[in-house]
This record gives C-alpha cells, sequence and structure tokens, in this order.
C-alpha cells in the first residue's frame, strides 16, 4: 500500500508515483500495489492500478495484515512548511499501519520542518526501514531518532522512469509556481529578455494543474508572441518526450528540473524551498542566483556528464528500494 500524495493534479506527484509503481512491479516480487488517492478513478486510469479513497484511509488501515506492506511516500511529505496538520496526518497513518504492517518511509523527502514539527517527527514511531532521497533528508531522519542501522540514501522516485533523448528545437521551458519570497513576474520578465536576445521562445508550463494554471496562462499572455503556455500530457513519458525539444528549463518546481534532466535538458532552478538546492546540487545544475543569463553558460542538451548523473541516480534508487524491500521482508 503506498500513501503520498496521489490524485491532486500534482504531476510530480504522479511522476513519483509512476517510478514507485514501476520498481515494485519490477522488484517487489508478486506483491499487487493499493494506492492511497485525492482521486481514485484518476489515479486508476492514469496509472493501470487499483486506488483507494484518501477519505476512507481508516478504513483501510484497520484491515492491514503482517503479509502486507506500507510505505509512506515518496516525496516531500514530513514537513510542516504546509502546515503542521499535514506532517500529523502522514505519521499519525504510518503510526497505525505499523501496528499490523511493516511500514516503510520511501523515497522521502524531510522539511523544511519547524521547531514543533521536528518535536512531532521524534516522537513518532520509527518505522522498520526509512529510504531519504538526499542526504539532507536522511540527517534530518537521523535526528528525529530513526536508528541508523535503518536508514537508506535512495534519490527521488521518478528518476526510475525511462530517461529519453533530448532532441532540442530552440524552446526555452518555464514552470512557475507562487511561492513566498520569488517574485515570478519579475523573473519572467527577465527570461523573456533573454529569450528576445537569444532569438528563442519559451513554453510555460503548470506542473500543477490546480495551483499553476492561471499562474503559467497569465505570464505567457504578458509575454506573447515570444512566450506560449503549452498543456501537458497526463503521463510521464509524453511529458519526458515534450521536455526532450527544450534547450534548457528554468524551474521553480522540482520536478520540472527532475524531469527535464530525465530528458538530457539542463535546468536553471529557482530554490523557493530546500528541497530545490538540494537537488539542484546533486544534478549539478545553476540556481537563478548563480546563473548570469546567458545560455551559453549552461551545459548543451544531452551531454554525457548530465546523463551519468541521472543513471546514478537511478542506480542509487533502486539500490535502495531492493534493500528497504528486503528489510520489509
Amino acid at each position: 500500500m503506498l500513501l503520498g500524495y496521489a490524485g491532486a493534479k500534482n504531476l510530480g506527484d504522479e511522476a513519483i508515483l509512476a517510478g514507485s509503481l514501476d520498481l515494485i512491479r519490477t522488484l517487489g516480487g508478486t506483491f499487487t500495489p493499493l494506492v492511497v488517492s485525492l482521486d481514485p478513478k484518476d489515479t486508476e486510469q492514469r496509472h493501470q492500478v487499483e486506488a483507494w479513497p484518501r477519505g476512507r484511509l481508516g478504513e483501510l488501515l484497520r484491515t492491514l495484515g503482517r503479509e502486507d506492506r506500507f510505505l509512506l511516500g515518496g516525496g516531500g511529505l514530513l514537513q510542516d512548511a504546509t502546515s503542521l496538520g499535514s506532517l500529523g496526518y502522514y505519521l499519525s497513518s504510518a503510526a497505525a499501519a505499523g501496528r499490523r504492517t511493516p511500514v516503510a518511509y520511501w523515497a522521502m523527502g524531510v522539511g523544511p520542518l519547524s521547531k514543533t514539527g521536528r518535536w512531532v517527527l521524534r516522537r513518532a514511531p520509527a518505522p522498520q526501514v526509512a529510504v531519504a532521497r538526499d542526504p539532507e533528508s536522511l540527517a534530518m531522519l537521523a535526528d528525529a531518532k530513526v536508528p541508523k542501522d535503518r536508514l537508506l540514501l535512495g534519490a527521488d522516485a521518478a528518476y526510475q522512469l525511462a530517461s529519453v533523448p533530448p532532441h532540442p528545437t530552440g524552446w526555452i521551458g518555464f514552470a512557475p509556481k507562487n511561492a513566498n519570497g520569488v517574485d515570478v513576474p519579475a523573473l519572467a520578465s527577465e527570461l523573456a529578455a533573454l529569450a528576445g536576445r537569444s532569438g528563442r521562445r519559451i513554453r510555460v508550463f503548470a506542473l500543477d494543474g490546480r495551483e499553476d494554471r492561471d499562474l503559467a496562462q497569465s505570464l505567457a499572455l504578458a509575454h506573447a508572441p515570444l512566450a506560449e503556455f503549452c498543456e501537458l500530457p497526463e503521463q510521464s513519458e509524453g511529458i519526458l518526450t515534450l521536455f526532450s525539444e527544450l534547450e534548457c528549463m528554468v524551474a521553480i518546481r522540482l520536478h520540472a528540473m527532475i524531469l527535464a534532466s530525465l530528458a538530457g535538458v539542463p535546468s536553471v532552478s529557482v530554490p523557493y524551498d530546500p528541497k530545490v538546492e538540494r537537488e539542484a546540487r546533486l544534478l549539478g545544475m545553476p540556481l537563478w542566483s548563480e546563473w548570469d543569463r546567458q545560455l551559453e553558460a549552461l551545459p548543451r542538451p544531452g551531454q554525457p556528464e548530465l546523463a551519468a548523473t541521472v543513471a546514478e541516480r537511478r542506480s542509487q534508487l533502486q539500490a535502495a528500494f531492493s534493500a528497504m524491500w528486503q528489510a520489509l521482508a
């Protein structure tokens, strides 16, 4: 059973789920995945998997047995920047599942956490095993008293998706998000000026259909004809194909950077949240504040260094999944 943030129309979370399901199907033996979802019908259609309504999670938890496995994640679930209630929901769900079946934190990002959030995490029952998606999250789980022999370093589960070769056509991608401390309209204006100087155009993407669509469409309209809003496919494979046409991606959304990397395309990230800077450093990609606004300063699409880094992240993810699965047996 997987509990994450499926069914919320966030394509980053859907990529995480797609990668997780592929690992379960290829490395998980005879286990059949069951996904808890905000929109079970959408999850079943999108991922060809059985889904359970999130509002009836308690009923599902009461049916678990020792032969089952409960995966909390992946993604940045253990944080209280959204709300302390969100952190409590995930931890209490894992605690309830742990009374009946083995529990793992899977491909987990941790933080940001307030002082209260850190206190809550430290007092939650430790899982049988915890896979962190970056070293900082691993350190925060260790600080939360998860025993060191239960900790594994993995990667974001989206790295399990198959890479596609880049074939850039001169577009710059932009994945905006309203975020504290980020002047998104000013950033978009600066990006449009760069596109105009270099003879490029911008495709603006909404990775979260509920939160980003209006913003993305308004930014594209404000900078037309240099910019256009580009609808994203529902399936991760289609998104990767579309991203493979880009020369680079300017990513406020974390998974815009990850999915672009899977398409061999370099990114410039805007770290509104620590998770974005963490992943940019792991991929060797610059931050917006470090970039001199010269496309020539970025790696060209298809560079072997980026492909090697993505392959290393995928290998680390697969090794962590195998070790986690064995620890849950």
